[in-house]
């Protein structure tokens, strides 16, 4: 396994065939990868093909298929299904990346959305809006209440219990 100066693998190009051993006497090299970065890495790896790049080949691979999946996001996915999903909780979301309290994959409660638009205005984040007839996919707007945070809100559950055991 003899490298030499200036030979070429992937992205990297060897400017000291021997700097040395590693800790599995493996022998080292000195290289420069295409972006610029100098690195030693072991010979055997650059002999084998499992070190291609200084690290950036995999950041670049990674660049690119965010690119590609994000020419598949919403309706251009064929597995959009209109942007509208069910939470495990039973909530409707819906699907506004460019909304402000949009969770990390775009999708809002629905909910949510209904008494922004009702009141005209973003709801606070801890704003919680209550469904009066305790249907969760019920997101009519008479059937919606606003509480100005979860504290008013259990409260007026425990009220309900409380009115309910009397009767």
């Amino acid at each position: 396994m003899e490298i030499r100066r200036g030979e070429r693998f992937t992205k990297l190009v060897v400017l000291e065939p021997d700097v040395g051993r590693d800790k599995r006497y493996c022998r080292l090299s000195r290289c420069l990868c295409d972006c610029g970065n100098v690195v030693i890495v072991a010979v055997s790896d650059l002999m084998r093909g499992h070190t291609k790049s200084c690290g950036c080949l995999k950041k670049e691979k990674a660049r690119d298929n965010w690119k590609k999946m994000g020419a598949l996001n919403g309706e251009n996915n064929p597995r959009w299904k209109g942007g509208r999903r069910i939470h495990e909780k039973g909530y409707i979301r819906i699907y506004r990346p460019e909304h402000p309290h949009a969770d990390c994959v775009g999708y809002v409660f629905e909910h949510r959305l209904i008494m922004e638009k009702k009141l005209g205005r973003l709801l606070r984040p801890k704003e919680v809006v209550h469904h009066i007839d305790g249907d969760k996919a019920n997101n009519a707007e008479e059937n919606l209440d606003l509480f100005a945070d979860q504290g008013k809100h259990a409260n007026y559950h425990k009220r309900l219990e409380q009115i309910a055991e009397e009767t």
